[in-house]
């Protein structure tokens, strides 16, 4: 949201985005845990992300609009809109574990979640914002590597389309 000079709390961010052991409708764990404790303090996917982007405390400014792969990405950029990508913090090696919740529905992890943003791209990669100081994706990464990490999640990219 700062990219489009819009600024929000983050505990008004954490209250429309929720909590729930599901990371598809809610954040997963605590948002203030120093560590993520496997995958308990996990964090949120892409369909509770884009609950609250279409959500966010000026509804209809922006879209969220779920992508299936980095093709997608590619031209949602050319649009000039935001990709949140989900990734291994670091685009480290993961895998994808399958956990049962309480409510016996099961729901795809990914151990070291983390997400990145995609703001350009060029013939052999996209440059990224990464929030996290370490490790941390460079600003820059290639798409293969991203392609590996991203096809680890069941919903692997937002685009954010802005409406104004």
């Amino acid at each position: 949201m700062l990219h489009y000079n819009m600024d929000a709390p983050e505990e008004q961010l954490q209250a429309i985005l929720g909590s729930n052991e599901n990371p598809e409708k809610g954040f997963r764990g605590e948002y203030w845990a120093p560590s993520s404790n496997g995958v308990q303090n996990y964090g949120a996917h892409a369909l509770a992300i884009n609950r609250l982007i279409d959500s966010f405390p000026q509804p209809g400014r922006f879209n969220g609009v779920p992508l299936a792969d980095l093709t997608q990405a590619k031209a949602a950029l050319a649009y000039n809109w935001l990709v949140i990508a989900w990734i291994p913090v670091g685009l480290e090696p993961s895998y994808t574990a399958t956990i049962t919740l309480s409510t016996g529905e099961q729901v795809h992890l990914v151990p070291a979640e983390h997400t990145i943003v995609l703001h350009g791209y060029d013939s052999s990669g996209f440059f990224t914002y990464d929030p996290r100081p370490s490790p941390r994706v460079s600003g820059y990464a290639s798409a293969d590597a991203l392609a590996r990490a991203t096809a680890l999640f069941d919903h692997p990219l937002l685009a954010v389309q802005p409406l104004f």
